[in-house]
């Protein structure tokens, strides 16, 4: 992706029980060491696995975020996660992200595994 010229002011990785990801997101920051990394900020409270959650608001539910004051500031943002058959759980992440301050014209992509 840094061969399109793409540029990230942060990224977050999904919070998982599998590490599967951890590679791409490696990949993903040294691509882009600049980018703020919020994933550290980013939790699950641990009762739903994203497979098992029915809506978006399931998974709304189930992410914790500690705000770190800049939220305001980003306006594209990278979500890595393991896959995105259903898009539920990147959606779930920008809702959260949203409702902490990211504006809502913020520019996602989105990098999966599968």
């Amino acid at each position: 992706m840094t061969e399109l010229g793409l540029q990230f002011d942060a990224i977050v990785r999904v919070p998982s029980s599998r590490n599967d990801n951890l590679a791409l997101y490696g990949a993903c920051l040294a691509n882009w060491p600049d980018a703020e990394d919020l994933s550290r900020r980013l939790s699950r409270a641990g009762r739903v696995k994203a497979a098992d959650a029915g809506t978006v608001a399931d998974m709304v539910a189930e992410l914790v975020y500690a705000p770190g004051g800049n939220e305001n500031e980003i306006r594209s943002l990278l979500i890595v996660d393991e896959s995105s058959s259903t898009g539920k759980t990147a959606a779930a992440v920008l809702d959260i992200l949203q409702a902490n301050g990211v504006p809502a014209y913020v520019e996602v992509t989105l990098a999966s595994l599968w």
